[in-house]
């Protein structure tokens, strides 16, 4: 084998990229060659100190790199020996990795948002965009038909916005309302936070203070403490102190009026809304969760409301809040944390759902939703790669071509860590397919047409290594890193509308 085949099949195994083939390959190269091994065990050395940098251990996805998987008696006393003649040149290539890009220019990601979703009380969203509560979001147009959503902006100011209403976010210092009701509340912090509207703008001196924006072009705004300044095209700048109203005509001019009475949304009723909303939907869940007891199409269903599982074993883990006040949640933070399950049987027919909480994005090795023990022929792995995409794989027969269906790439970046997201997959033997959701909407479709059902068996939710009794020997972790609130496998392919309907209902 050349150093130029070596060094590609070394850093497969390292990214969990290597097919079975080339993995018998790299065995029978580290078998015959003690030189080899030195060099396999020096690139996993680098490898696991790039993976660690700036990074804790205690999440599980930072490991150091995999280890050789060769399972007779002799690979595995070369696997012992720590040789280090390549070590001068390894730190050398570390130093220039670390001085020339910090860590976040090596992990290639950039957070571009500017603000969070604190709540969002009864909103009909309209347009794609269409957040989930308590996500980041980056600058773009929000809008909708009615309700109300509260945004927390970097910059430390909280603002209010009741539709109907249509808002472009532009930085943490800067909005743009087109229409809607805003209430806002600037701490000196984020004194110079401004909201341009179509005929003024209004720049905050530190306050509290209301504004309405009509379709129609006219406005008002009601300043409760501290002072704003108003600009227009057609009028000098312009001072409003606490207790002040005024109102805008459509050229932007402004003039001094009687409080109108109109009433700006507060934080505390928005805080008792969404209180009453969590409580609302808690209610409307667990009326659903008790009717899926007596489905025939669920196999196996996983509420997490209670320490003692019907259909599977918590090993570890620690108990948390769900998607809303009163929802139980399991939360994965260490390797050994998981759900150890047993679910018989063959299907020509699957659909696997769960909410999820990511904390942490998958950076050396993927993470596990659902993965079977070992790597069986038909027995699935779903799981979250590397890439931060979604994947349902399953185990093929000797001889079948390698092919790694039903996945796709980059579903999950940094705007899904700490969000509550609905992930679902269904696979029909009939069509060949397998499909993945995103919070209730498609996101792809591939091709699986092995014309076999699929089987799950005994595995794990939430982590997987193949277990010690397996003679193959320890495989690269899978685990998960966040929360889950429930899980469910269904013995039937549930239809788009089907899916996008439960994500709709019982969406935080």
């Amino acid at each position: 084998m050349t150093d130029e085949d070596f060094n590609r099949l070394t850093t497969l195994y390292f990214e969990d990229a290597i097919e079975p083939g080339d993995l018998d390959r790299l065995n029978l190269e580290l078998a015959a060659s003690p030189e080899r091994v030195q060099q396999f065990n020096d690139m996993r050395s680098l490898a696991g100190l790039i993976h660690e940098h700036g990074r804790t251990s205690e999440s599980g996805i930072v490991q150091s790199g995999g280890k050789y998987r060769g399972t007779g008696k002799k690979n595995r006393v070369l696997l012992a020996i720590a040789a280090s003649i390549f070590w001068p040149l390894l730190l050398i290539g570390i130093w220039n990795l670390f001085s020339q890009h910090g860590d976040d220019a090596a992990d290639g990601e950039m957070d571009e948002s500017i603000a969070r979703l604190k709540n969002a009380v009864k909103v009909e969203w309209l347009g794609e965009n269409q957040p989930a509560q308590g996500a980041a979001l980056e600058p773009g147009i929000l809008e909708f038909a009615s309700g109300m959503t509260e945004l927390e902006f970097y910059s430390g100011a909280r603002v209010i916005v009741e539709g109907p209403a249509r808002v472009e976010l532009i930085s943490p210092y800067l909005v743009h309302c087109f229409q809607g009701k805003i209430r806002a509340r600037v701490p000196g912090e984020a004194q110079g936070f401004t909201i341009q509207a179509p005929s003024f703008e209004l720049v905050d001196l530190g306050t509290e203070f209301g504004m309405d924006v009509a379709s129609s072009g006219k406005s008002s705004v009601r300043v409760f403490d501290g002072e704003v300044e108003l600009n227009s095209a057609n009028q000098k700048k312009r001072s409003v102190l606490g207790g002040q109203s005024v109102t805008i005509d459509k050229a932007g001019v402004s003039s001094l009026t009687e409080n109108s009475g109109a009433i700006y949304p507060s934080f505390d009723a928005i805080q008792l809304q969404a209180d009453s909303d969590a409580k609302s939907k808690q209610e409307r869940w667990a009326q659903w969760n008790e009717s899926l007891r007596s489905d025939p199409r669920i196999e196996a269903r996983f509420d997490f409301e209670n320490q003692t599982l019907e259909q599977g074993v918590i090993v570890g883990c620690h108990w948390a809040e769900g998607r809303w006040p009163g929802k139980g949640a399991l939360e994965f933070r260490h390797t050994g944390d998981r759900v150890r399950v047993a679910i018989p049987g063959k299907f020509s027919q699957l659909t696997l759902m769960t909410w999820i909480r990511l904390d942490a994005l998958p950076k050396q090795r993927a993470q596990a939703l659902l993965l079977t023990d070992e790597y069986r022929q038909d027995h699935i792995h779903w799981q979250i790669p590397r890439n931060g995409g979604l994947a349902l794989k399953a185990g093929l027969k000797r001889g079948e071509s390698i092919v790694k269906p039903g996945q796709v790439l980059n579903v999950f970046d940094q705007r899904a860590l700490g969000v509550w997201s609905h992930v679902c997959s269904t696979f029909s033997q009939r069509e060949g397919m397998v499909r993945h959701y995103l919070n209730g909407k498609e996101v792809s479709e591939h091709v699986l047409d092995f014309g076999r059902p699929l089987q799950i068996g005994i595995g794990d939710i939430g982590n997987w290594s193949v277990p010690a009794k397996m003679r193959r020997g320890p495989g690269p972790p899978r685990n998960f890193v966040g929360a889950m609130d429930e899980m469910t496998i269904w013995n039937v392919t549930l239809s788009p509308d089907e899916i996008y309907e439960i994500y709709q209902q019982h969406r935080p």
